[in-house]
This record gives C-alpha cells, sequence and structure tokens, in this order.
C-alpha cells in the first residue's frame, strides 16, 4: 500500500475545503463541531465534508463546484478517515454514492453520530 494521501483538484479533479480554515474566516456564521467530535468519529459515524469538484461545461469551460456532502466513516488510517459517499454529487457523475472519501479532521463540519457513546 502507498503512503496515503488527499485528493487534489489539480490531478483528482475534486478536493476537500478546510472547515476549519471557513471557520476561522467567519466564526460567528460558519460554525463546525468540537474538534473533540471531529477527532473521534467511529464506523458508521456519518461526517459532512465540502468538496470543490472541478467540471468542463459545454463551452469546454473548467468550472470549480462546491457542495456539501455526507460521508459514512468505514475506519481510521494513521492520521486519516477513510468514508464512503452517501450522497452523489449534482455537478458530475464521477462522484456517486459508495465512492471512497479520505479526509482528517479539520475537513468536517457536521457530525451524525451514529450510536449512543
Amino acid at each position: 500500500m502507498g503512503k496515503l494521501k488527499l485528493a487534489k483538484i489539480e490531478t483528482d479533479s475534486w478536493e476537500l475545503e478546510d472547515g476549519e480554515a471557513k471557520n476561522s474566516e467567519n466564526p460567528t456564521s460558519f460554525f463546525i463541531p468540537s474538534l473533540e467530535s471531529r477527532q473521534n468519529l467511529l464506523p458508521d459515524d456519518k461526517a459532512k465534508l465540502i468538496l470543490r469538484i472541478r467540471t468542463v461545461n459545454d463551452k469546454d469551460v473548467e468550472e470549480d463546484n462546491v457542495e456539501g456532502m455526507w460521508v459514512i466513516v468505514r475506519e481510521k488510517k494513521e492520521d486519516f478517515f477513510v468514508g464512503i459517499l452517501d450522497t452523489t454529487a449534482e455537478c458530475t457523475d464521477e462522484m456517486k454514492m459508495g465512492m471512497e472519501v479520505l479526509f482528517e479532521p479539520r475537513h468536517v463540519v457536521q457530525v451524525h453520530v451514529q450510536k449512543k457513546r
């Protein structure tokens, strides 16, 4: 297995927005869960991520689309979480339910805990 790495828009046509950075820029209007809840996700918990997805329109012009999408947490590997998309992107057929997504706690903007802790 190779080194785990996050998707980059330049090579993968999509990447994750940094929820912590968005919260720092707009602390009174962009809320995120506590660091503890974002770090302690367990399998079957759901996490909402913001994806920036690059598409090409009908005039052959690249466009960046931003979509909030839910993933179901499957496991933690090294410093990353592995999740499976629980929604399908509206802007492209390439980002479908069931696709694997690697993310870090800083990317999580909402949490839905499946089991009582």
